[in-house]
């Protein structure tokens, strides 16, 4: 589409979502991907940030002895003997999180002495109140590792309203009497991942490789030969350090004791966007004939872009960005705006990214047609996905403008995919993107207000209506949501923002995550939003 004149065209973030066919186990590769949010911005065209007026007026399972919430614990003194330290080894102590439940893992060897007792102590810290729950006691044999792990899952809503962690150890009781305790762990639910890793697995020897050929697809290939023949594999899949994790069944033909293996995944359009320079975290799970299990080493990959520029890769502070053509001096200025804006996105959120986005920035909207897919190739100026973990944007109006509000605007929503579980309405996920951009386009404010002067503030429990009564093409979500946003945190505070990303990391759906920051229904907030902005 090309620009004419002075026309603004419409900012429109939409969520696409995707989904690859999948099989049976029993029928070869099982390929089921989960559905992703991916948030795209359009090009607009700007008019002069002194003038932004329109052409017209216008969101357990075990058995416990918990003490009651609310309740401070403090445990007394212990009095029982530890173990010996080569008693029992703890493989690994992991959590996770989905649908309401907290998973507390460990996988535990019994080296000299089985285990009669399990507990998992655990506090809340900002509350100081806590409990303790008992485990069941799995099936051991000494000296090998638990072939069941223990473990315990509570509801999240046993956690404290405004509380986002639970700090949590492992007090295990032995044959003789003695304990040993784990390392305390810490659980945060905006900062929780979704499956085990299963670091505790036996390594197999085994050579992996990876191929790109982008934008077609990356090829992850495993080669071993094992002491007993391999059932079945999986190959695991993450590309945000786990905040999702995709696992795929690889159909293995049937093998003789001493016989290589060699395995490959393909990672195509099927699977998700073919997005440059993602980075793949990618493992391999082998269950043998004897059914006991093994898994490779993590290698760590990049869908390199060998085709279409000579990129330059620049490391950040936290982030990774791939340029081409720039100078030295625009490059450091949009690693710094990058840095500028992780640091103001943690302080608002209250969290930190799991992972180190990659941020693609093209030149011109030539070069981003020259691969994207046709769904993305009109007017486009930024792109980003927690799925892949990374932002793509478009060089526009200046390298300030690109770095301070683009990069911004698609890193805080690479900050709410991480939290928001439940749907949340576009005003407040586009409305918190255009809040944070460092070098605004128009004044949220002053353009609200001026379609106030001839209507009336849009119902906010209802939506906003995607573009202005007088019908002109400001994006009206992005200004209204960005109006609230700034109304909310100069009356209830800049941690009302963080107590809603909490409640929505929980679970709880949009409306009601207002209600437990603020006290208030989304109805009553947005008349006192709307009596605000008319004023």
């Amino acid at each position: 589409m090309t620009l004419k004149g002075n026309t603004l065209l419409r900012l429109a973030l939409f969520i696409l979502i995707l989904t690859a066919m999948g099989c049976s186990s029993g029928g070869g590769a099982r390929q089921p991907v989960p559905t992703a949010q991916v948030f795209v911005t359009q090009i607009v065209t700007r008019v002069p940030r002194s003038t932004p007026t329109p052409t017209s007026p216008p969101l357990p399972t075990l058995p416990t002895t918990a003490v009651a919430e609310g309740v401070s614990v403090t445990p007394a003194p212990s009095q029982t003997p530890l173990a010996e330290g080569d008693a029992l080894t703890f493989d690994s102590l992991t959590s996770k999180y989905a649908a309401k439940r907290i998973t507390f893992v460990a996988r535990v060897t019994p080296r000299t002495q089985k285990i009669t007792g399990i507990q998992l102590r655990y506090t809340f810290p900002q509350s100081n109140t806590g409990g303790e729950v008992k485990a069941a006691v799995p099936v051991q044999t000494i000296g090998e590792p638990l072939r069941q792990p223990i473990q315990y899952t509570m509801g999240v809503d046993k956690m404290p309203t405004h509380e986002d962690r639970v700090l949590y150890r492992w007090r295990l009781t032995l044959a003789d009497g003695s304990v040993v305790e784990s390392a305390e762990q810490t659980f945060k639910v905006t900062e929780a991942v979704t499956a085990e890793r299963r670091d505790d697995l036996p390594l197999m020897v085994a050579e992996q490789s990876f191929e790109s050929d982008f934008p077609t697809e990356a090829i992850f290939r495993v080669s071993l030969t094992p002491d007993v023949p391999i059932q079945d594999a999986r190959f695991y899949l993450t590309q945000n350090n786990g905040i999702l994790q995709y696992d795929y069944r690889v159909r293995v033909a049937t093998k003789k004791v001493g016989e290589p293996l060699d395995l490959e995944f393909r990672w195509n359009r099927q699977m998700g966007l073919q997005i440059p320079w993602q980075q793949f975290a990618s493992w391999w799970v082998f269950t043998d004939r004897n059914g006991r299990q093994w898994r490779t080493d993590i290698a760590y990959n990049e869908y390199t872009d060998a085709k279409f520029h000579q990129w330059t890769r620049t490391a950040t502070k936290r982030a990774v960005l791939f340029t081409y053509d720039q100078s030295a001096a625009n490059i450091a200025a949009l690693a710094k705006a990058t840095d500028d804006s992780f640091a103001i996105l943690e302080k608002a959120f209250g969290y930190r990214l799991l992972y180190e986005p990659r941020i693609v920035v093209y030149n011109r909207q030539r070069d981003f047609d020259d691969w994207s897919p046709p769904e993305f190739s009109d007017e486009f100026i930024g792109l980003a996905s927690g799925q892949w973990g990374g932002a793509v944007v478009m060089i526009y109006d200046s390298i300030a403008f690109t770095g301070q509000s683009i990069i911004r605007h698609e890193l805080t929503h690479l900050f709410q995919y991480q939290s928001v579980r439940e749907h949340a309405p576009k005003f407040w996920m586009e409305g918190s993107a255009r809040f944070f951009e460092g070098i605004p386009e128009s004044d949220p404010e002053t353009l609200v207000r001026s379609f106030m002067i001839a209507y009336d503030p849009p119902d906010l429990a209802f939506g906003v209506p995607p573009l202005p009564p007088d019908g002109s093409g400001y994006p009206y979500p992005y200004y209204v949501g960005a109006t609230f946003i700034n109304w909310l945190k100069l009356t209830y505070g800049d941690e009302a923002f963080i107590r809603v990303h909490t409640a929505l990391a929980r679970d709880h759906d949009f409306p009601k995550a207002l209600e437990i920051a603020t006290g208030k229904n989304l109805k009553t907030l947005s008349k006192e939003w709307g009596g605000w902005i008319k004023k």
